[in-house]
């Protein structure tokens, strides 16, 4: 089998048929090795070249057990600094506990899972939040999940100067209240 030996016929027992069968039982062995090959460059091209960061994660130890170039070029470490490392020395110390939750949450599920926004650390120590999404996969014969981030820094950063806006309008709006109620209230008063 490992000689790519695949049917062996008795000199025997051959007959037309027989030799038949082992000939078409051949090819079809042969179409289906080529579509399993072909289907796993798809896999292979569509992660390689998604424009989206995304990696395979051992759910168990969490190590990093393929990357796309997407992720080498948005985090700066490169492939094999990143096969090198685990899912935590990409998080921040305090958010270790979530991370463990939430693989435990995928390992109960066994789906995909949209996760909230979480804090990753590029190479040069930048926190970027990334929307994760998570789908439990099998990898090589190992329990993984896929994980596909997309950073969303700017809309968070984006978000929080709008909200400042908004409680330094409220501020001025209460003021502003104050000064202009105070005059009329006298004009009232008065009349």
């Amino acid at each position: 089998m490992s000689l790519g030996i695949a049917d062996y016929l008795l000199k025997d027992e051959l007959t037309s048929l027989s030799l038949y069968k082992s000939i078409v039982y051949s090819s079809e062995r042969v179409a289906a090795a080529v579509d399993l090959r072909l289907s796993e460059k798809r896999y292979n091209d569509l992660f390689d070249l998604s424009p989206l960061p995304m990696w395979v994660v051992d759910l168990k130890t969490l190590e990093f057990l393929d990357i796309n170039a997407a992720t080498v070029k948005n985090y700066g470490y490169s492939r094999e600094e990143f096969l090198s490392m685990s899912l935590r020395d990409i998080r921040e110390p305090g958010d270790i506990p979530q991370l463990e939750a939430d693989i435990e949450e995928v390992n109960r599920a066994a789906g995909v899972r949209a996760n909230n926004v979480v804090t990753h650390k590029i190479k040069d120590g930048t926190l970027i939040s990334v929307e994760i999404q998570i789908s439990f996969i099998q990898f090589k014969g190992r329990h993984a999940t896929i994980v596909i981030a997309r950073d969303v820094t700017d809309n968070v950063n984006n978000l929080k100067s709008i909200q400042l806006q908004n409680e330094k309008l409220k501020e001025i709006a209460w003021l502003q209240s104050h000064v202009v109620r105070a005059p009329l209230a006298r004009l009232m008063g008065l009349v």
